[in-house]
């Protein structure tokens, strides 16, 4: 969470405020450490994506890239 989504940089003032930013980023941060975990596997070039993620995801990362 530190270095990925870069908790400590957030600002907020208020804990009504930064702790539904920490949930948030809670679920991303679990989510970038399953495809670090997954892209060092030996099947990692042949594994289809869809192994992985849903499929909101996949297509907001195709339209991105």
């Amino acid at each position: 969470m530190k270095t990925g989504c870069r908790i400590e940089e957030m600002q907020f003032t208020t804990t009504s405020r930064l702790e539904p930013a920490i949930a948030l980023l809670s679920a991303v941060a679990v989510t970038l450490l399953d495809l670090r975990d997954a892209s060092r596997r030996e099947n990692a070039k042949t594994r289809l994506a869809s192994s992985l993620l849903a499929p909101e995801y996949i297509e907001v990362l195709s339209v991105w890239r």
